[in-house]
Order: C-alpha cells, then sequence, then structure tokens
C-alpha cells in the first residue's frame, strides 16, 4: 500500500512514519516541514490549501491525517476550529478527487470533554466509550469532535464515498512511547 501521511512532522507523525516503514507500505509525507524520519518521500504543503493536498493526492491508497492545531491556546480559537475541522474536510474531499478508498483521521481524547476541563464534568459511567455523550469545553475539545463527526457522517453520505475511520489518540500517550524508545524524533 502507498500512503499519503499529513502532519508527518509532528508529534505522532515519526512514530506513524516508522511503523508503516516496518510493515513494509511505501510513504509520502505531506506536511509543512520534512519529517525526522529518514527514507521518505516529502511533500510540502499545508491542509488549509486544497489545491496543493489535490496535487499530492494522486497515486496514493490511503491517507492517515495527523495535521492539526495540536491543542487548546495553541493558536486563536477561531483558527484551531478552521484547521482542525475544515483542514479534515479538505483531507476528505482529496480523497474523494483522487479515488482514494480509505482515510483514517486521527482524535484525540479530548473530544470527550474530560481532557481539559474549565468545569468539572462527570462521566456518566465507566469505562467511557465511543457512545458516551461528549461535553468539549474549548476550541480544541470541539474542534476534534466536529472533525469526528465530519469524517463519520459526511464521508460516507453523497458524493462523499471514502469509508474514514477515527482514533481518539490519549493525551497519555506521548510519555509512554518516550519510555519505551518510541519518540518521533527516532
Amino acid at each position: 500500500m502507498h500512503i499519503l501521511v499529513t502532519g508527518a512532522s509532528g508529534t505522532l507523525g515519526g512514530c506513524v512514519l516508522r511503523e508503516l516503514l516496518s510493515a513494509g507500505h511505501g510513504v509520502t509525507a505531506y506536511g509543512r516541514s520534512p519529517p525526522l524520519v529518514n527514507g521518505i518521500k516529502f511533500i510540502q504543503g499545508d491542509i488549509m490549501q486544497p489545491e496543493q493536498l489535490r496535487v499530492a493526492g494522486p497515486g496514493h491508497d490511503a491517507i492517515i491525517h495527523l495535521a492539526a492545531v495540536p491543542g487548546a491556546g495553541r493558536a486563536t480559537p477561531e483558527k484551531s476550529l478552521h484547521v482542525n475541522v475544515v483542514g479534515t474536510v479538505n483531507v476528505l474531499e482529496t480523497a474523494v478527487a483522487a479515488g482514494i478508498p480509505q482515510v483514517v483521521f486521527a482524535s484525540s481524547g479530548a473530544a470527550t470533554g474530560f481532557s481539559f476541563q474549565p468545569h468539572k464534568i462527570i462521566p456518566d459511567y465507566f469505562p467511557i466509550d465511543e457512545d458516551h455523550p461528549c461535553s468539549p469545553q474549548d476550541e480544541y475539545c470541539l474542534g476534534k469532535l466536529l472533525a469526528e463527526t465530519t469524517c463519520t457522517s459526511i464521508a460516507p453520505a453523497g458524493r462523499h464515498l471514502v469509508p474514514a475511520w477515527t482514533s481518539r489518540v490519549g493525551r497519555d500517550i506521548m510519555p509512554r512511547m518516550r519510555s519505551s524508545g518510541m519518540s518521533p524524533e527516532r
């Protein structure tokens, strides 16, 4: 399989690239800066520039969408929502235009609202699963939830015929990755 990875130079990017390479996949990194992993084809671009994405799309069998504003307070609320939601729409549109049959979207456990709580919320039940009601309290959490909804609602509807899978990555993953030697820099 040949896979296009958006946000490949970000926090999870290096780990994802190495896993794909070790599984024998052809990989193209797409982003504003090159990844730290050697042996990867790199296309410089921005998910907010749909024409750049559409040029990068053809020839791939799947897209793994990691690109995002990675947390609250890292950009204005407007920019965070715009990048995390509209950027996801741009990725889905690219997949449709290029005939790419699969998209995997890296969401966040923050979409539930429990990660960054300015106002205390209590889960309705444990363990929290995908069916638990979400209560996002900031632009990052809301953006991730809206992007998930975009993938699961828009992707299968109408002209969007691309199956899109979402995965809620937990905020505690980076310390565990570093302690096991899987930092993005390696």
